[in-house]
């Protein structure tokens, strides 16, 4: 068999193989997500204890960086 339509043979089933694998390695890697309630994921996501108030002081801004300077961090 010459070489020119067996690398399009491999080339195509690449092109079909390639694609499935990753979507099981995808599907595979969600299987076991922790489902919880929009409240609790908000809170993960932040990162927040419920005591954000007490942490961030009036001059800081809500990401919680104090403002120093100008926005390159020069005074």
């Amino acid at each position: 068999m010459p070489a020119g339509p067996t690398l399009f043979a491999l080339a195509v089933v690449f092109a079909v193989v390639a694609p499935l694998v990753l979507y099981a390695l995808v599907s595979a890697e969600a299987d076991d997500t922790e489902r919880v309630d929009r409240s609790t994921a908000q809170r993960r996501a932040r990162r927040d204890d419920g005591g954000s108030e007490e942490r961030h002081g009036a001059d800081d801004d809500p990401w919680g960086r104090r403002d120093d300077g100008d926005e390159n961090g020069r005074p």
